[in-house]
């Protein structure tokens, strides 16, 4: 299944301009080759069950509260969607060097769906701007209500 989505993704990548292509790393990672973006920390919430909606909260150390009706965060950062009818996902996305560690990432389960519970991850995301990405999971189970689950708190970046 890996090899059928590597290929699938190289053919998309086949028509990008300069060429693309994707390499595994020491097994933390991504590398692209020949493909200049910026430097990136992206944290992205997804869950597999539908008809609910998890909530994505971001505290950073400066104390400022990205969420769903505050998306942005005074010292960089912004939430990209707020998904209330299942799977997600949500992303929250820091361009450029991060600068107000410890982030500390909080789904909040509003609302149960007829599944019962709501299970996914929160994926870390860093790209170093020079092609290399790293890759971190935090995965969770939510089965109340109004539950709020704490994936901990990125210090620093995956590459320190």
């Amino acid at each position: 299944m890996l090899a059928l989505l590597v290929a699938l993704a190289l053919t998309a990548l086949a028509a990008v301009e300069p060429p693309v292509s994707l390499t595994a790393s020491d097994g933390t990672g991504l590398s692209l080759v020949g493909y200049d973006v910026d430097e990136s920390l992206r944290f992205v919430l997804w869950w597999e069950t539908d008809e609910n909606d998890v909530d994505f909260h971001i505290h950073d150390g400066k104390q400022n509260h990205a969420f769903y009706s505050q998306r942005q965060l005074a010292s960089g950062g912004r939430l990209y969607a707020d998904v209330t009818t299942g799977f997600g996902s949500e992303c929250f996305t820091i361009e450029g060097p991060p600068e107000a560690f410890a982030y500390t990432r909080e789904p909040h389960y509003y609302s149960r769906g007829p599944m019962g519970f709501g299970m996914g991850s929160m994926r870390v995301v860093q790209h170093d701007g020079n092609g290399t990405i790293l890759v971190q999971d935090r995965p969770f189970v939510i089965m109340v209500d109004g539950a709020w689950v704490d994936l901990g708190k990125v210090t620093k970046l995956l590459s320190d």
